[in-house]
């Protein structure tokens, strides 16, 4: 597999796909025997689908640009084993820099962290209730689900039932919750919703986060560029590219720059968080180095920081940043979760397989002192109440859940088990969890105490697997994909798919708690359709390796 191939291969952000592209990159034989004959199909799938996401391809165009590699690409973002040596002593060359004698007018205003698993900050869809509907974000594009036909489905269906919706920039919809109606969030008069600069809810012009909506405003994090179809296929970006953040009206009357971050900042990292009074957000900053005669980024240092935007002064500063010294070529890993609570900002980095291995884990940045730490010395998905993070210690047998917080530094195992996708309020975890003791695709949201004592349980309708848990006051919420494909191993139909829609699902925690709770389908976030796959495979021939 070349390098430009490589390149084209891993510029989609799923994880999965990126997998399987450095599996492929380091075995070609290995990978046949781990994937079998639909693999190259389910790759080359994955690869379509994911063409126009650039999420991460300036760094991974400036890493083989200038001179990594495939090596230096897969080991910046999630390589699952292609580790250079260079990269294992690379720790000296990454400079953090902290904003100077921090002061932030820090308000008493909390983050609500139960409106987000630490997997919802990765950009794969979000929702939130009004008063009289739902405001949501999804990925149509994203794999539907865990599974070898998963992404050959999904491919079907985009070919066979297209809709205008699958667009560059995530639509941002209003649910009606009387009526089930959903439509985009544009009030703009004959407008086609097709991503152009004149709509209000699928604008090409910004490539941004999953919003958040705090006390009726719609915030996102953005990188916008009034030439977006000129980002070459390489993956590199414009030099007039730059980082804004977005207010949207919730009647869908207008798209509102709260502020530009700079031309340094060239992607989105997480979805921001609201808190104290600001609201946060991670960008990929690169430091130029070279640029071609179009001034296109060529070669580049790249890293992180961590900006802050205060909402009544429209003031931004970058509060922290962890950079390559200028130079040294080094693509610094990113963080994947972003959360917060009481004095701190917490985000966790890496697996451990890619560069600067000992710095993965997860963080907290003080914003009273500026102060940043390690809390944890793994990667793990974690969920966050007041100064203390949840997470799971899978290096102790059996696994445990524990408790680290960040203000003591004081650790406390809690109970032997692990969190999924989780959000607690200090008092209960609530946890959506696949049930494997069933012979069908099963989830349930399960209500534990900190001991890790059940105390309520609910089971989501079969053959829907959770992507996200979010707790909104009494409104308990379950995101679910839209197809399952196979669960442990075994085909569930002969067709090997069971169709099912995306969708909001809701019910009351009270009723919860109480062992009386049903679920409600708030609203379907993409139609999926029952397709005869023997017959659209046999008119989509796997193409020659």
């Amino acid at each position: 597999m070349t390098e430009k191939e490589f390149l084209r291969a891993v510029k989609g952000a799923d994880r999965r796909f990126f997998k399987m592209a450095a599996d492929r990159a380091a075995d070609p034989q290995a990978f046949a025997a781990k994937y079998g004959a639909g693999g190259t199909r389910k790759m080359k799938s994955a690869e379509k689908k994911h063409h126009k996401k650039l999420a991460w391809g300036v760094v991974l165009a400036a890493a083989l640009v200038g001179g990594g590699g495939i090596a230096a690409a897969v080991a910046m973002r999630g390589g699952f084993g292609i580790v250079s040596e260079e990269s294992r002593d690379m720790r000296s060359m990454v400079e953090e820099q902290h904003a100077e004698a921090l002061s932030l007018n820090l308000t008493d205003q909390q983050w609500n962290a139960m409106q987000s698993d630490s997997y919802g900050s990765t950009g794969y869809g979000c929702a939130f209730p009004t008063e009289n509907g739902w405001y949501h974000s999804y990925d149509e594009t994203a794999a539907p689900s865990d599974g070898e036909l998963g992404e050959e489905f999904f491919e079907a269906q985009q070919e066979l039932y297209p809709t205008k919706l699958y667009l560059e920039n995530l639509p941002l919809m209003f649910c009606d919750g009387e009526t089930g109606e959903d439509v985009p969030l544009c009030a703009r008069p004959n407008c086609l919703h097709d991503g152009s600069i004149y709509c209000e809810a699928t604008s090409n012009t910004y490539r941004r986060s999953d919003p958040v909506c705090v006390d009726g405003v719609i915030y996102a994090s953005a990188l916008k560029t009034l030439n977006f179809d000129e980002l070459k296929s390489d993956g590199t970006v414009p030099k007039k590219t730059t980082a804004v953040l977005l207010s949207y009206a919730p009647d869908g009357t207008g798209i509102t720059e709260l502020c530009t971050f700079g031309e340094q900042y060239t992607d989105v990292i997480c979805t921001p968080v609201v808190h104290r009074g600001y609201v946060f957000c991670i960008f990929m900053k690169i430091n130029p180095l070279e640029y071609d005669a179009a001034g296109f980024v060529t070669k580049s240092d790249s890293g992180y920081a961590i900006l802050g935007y205060e909402i009544a002064t429209g003031k931004a500063t970058e509060i922290y940043s962890c950079m390559p010294k200028a130079g040294s070529g080094i693509r610094q890993d990113a963080p994947w979760t972003f959360s917060a609570g009481g004095d701190y900002l917490f985000y966790s980095i890496g697996n451990g397989t890619w560069q600067n291995t000992n710095k993965q884990g997860i963080y907290a940045l003080n914003l009273t002192d500026g102060s940043h730490k390690q809390l944890v010395d793994k990667e793990a998905v974690f969920a966050v109440s007041g100064s203390k993070v949840y997470y799971t210690d899978f290096d102790a047998t059996p696994d445990k859940v524990k408790s680290t917080d960040a203000a003591t530094g004081e650790t406390e195992t809690l109970y032997n088990g692990s969190l999924s996708y989780s959000v607690t309020d200090g008092s209960y975890i609530y946890s959506a969890e696949a049930d494997k003791s069933r012979e069908v695709m099963s989830y349930a949201v399960r209500v534990l105490d900190m001991t890790g004592k059940e105390v309520a349980s609910l089971r989501v309708p079969d053959h829907q697997c959770v992507r996200r848990i979010m707790v909104f006051g009494d409104t308990v919420t379950v995101i679910t994909d839209g197809v399952i494909t196979e669960y442990q191993g075994q085909i569930q139909e002969t067709s090997g798919i069971i169709a099912k829609d995306a969708a909001v699902l809701s019910c009351s925690r009270e009723a919860l708690l109480a062992g009386n709770a049903e679920w409600k389908q708030a609203c379907t976030l993409v139609k999926m359709h029952e397709i005869d796959m023997e017959a659209w495979r046999a008119e989509h021939p796997e193409p020659e390796n």
